[in-house]
């Protein structure tokens, strides 16, 4: 009968730490082959999770060739993750084995509910490998190897859509002439007019953004807003990009104030009549502008009620 000692982790680090090592030293003098089951996240890349599967593959069995090292997914739940992880052990491990399998502190161990014997090992671990990856993220090595991992990072990301809205702030020119007024902005260096508007932070909804973005561009209020359309924007940035790309969502706000100022990184904003836009905007904004003038055409052709 063969004795498997099983280790469980994520190993998000550039090498094995002293508390990795005490632990895998351990487990190997107690059993006659180990298994490392290393943590596969079902997300992008994430400062938490920068490293892949085959990355802390190779680092594991730089220093431990005879260890079996197997890839074991996150699951939404601890239960089904533990019958995940027994099912793993059976494919790799003959019907009469003897399993234990072992973590330190801050390990796996509280959520496993499966039916080997677990063993929590007091080994402590001189540094977080959190607290290794902050300080990684600022370091810039010099050498060949560190630019190729950076390449390999890069490449290995999926593919990217960044969010951002674009708002065509309205108002009413007067209270006796309906004639309805769209807010444009130029920025510094540029000719063409554009609709204002920003990227989509993490944490923030589009309708968020809009409001923010308005206040930060033109130093107004909007209210009434609407969403009217999204597009798929060549924006000048991501040209040459093919794993990167911009999509923005179009909305239209009604300004409580005339009273534009422009700011953050818009230098300068003017009102139009909404019967007298430019033909010509930056050309990323060209389909917006289109969009717009039928939105306009559509809604108050036969009316010239407030919104």
């Amino acid at each position: 009968m063969i004795n498997y000692g099983v280790i469980v982790g994520r190993f998000q680090v550039n090498e094995l730490h002293d508390g990795h090592l005490e632990l895998f030293s351990q487990v190997s003098k107690l059993h006659e082959r180990v298994i490392v089951f290393i943590g596969v996240p079902r997300t992008v890349p994430t400062k938490r999770n920068p490293l892949d599967f085959e990355v802390r593959k190779k680092m594991i069995q730089h220093d431990y060739p005879d260890f079996i090292v197997l890839p074991l997914r996150d699951e939404k739940t601890d239960q089904y993750w533990s019958t995940q992880l027994d099912s793993a052990i059976s494919s790799v491990t003959q019907f009469d084995s003897q399993v234990t399998l072992y973590g330190g502190r801050d390990s796996f161990v509280p959520h496993y509910f499966g039916k080997h014997q677990v063993h929590q090992l007091d080994i402590p671990s001189p540094v977080s490998g959190t607290d290794i990856r902050e300080k990684l993220s600022n370091h810039v090595m010099e050498s060949k190897e560190f630019r190729a991992g950076a390449i390999y990072a890069v490449y290995n990301q999926f593919p990217r859509t960044l969010m951002t809205v674009d708002v065509a702030i309205l108002q009413r020119k007067s209270d006796h002439d309906p004639t309805i007024r769209v807010l444009l902005g130029r920025k510094p260096g540029e000719t063409l007019y554009r609709f204002v508007g920003g990227f989509v932070e993490m944490g923030q909804t589009l309708e968020d953004t809009v409001r923010k973005e308005v206040y930060e561009e033109t130093n107004l209020d909007i209210y009434s807003v609407e969403f009217i359309k999204s597009f798929k924007v060549n924006d000048w940035r991501y040209k040459q990009d093919t794993d990167a790309a911009i999509t923005t969502s179009l909305f239209v706000g009604w300004a409580v104030s005339q009273a534009a100022k422009a700011g953050d990184d818009i230098e300068e904003v003017k009102w139009f009549d909404s019967n007298n836009l430019p033909d010509t905007v930056e050309p990323g904004h060209m389909p917006l502008m289109a969009e717009l003038k039928q939105y306009l055409s559509k809604r108050f052709s036969m009316s010239t009620q407030r919104p």
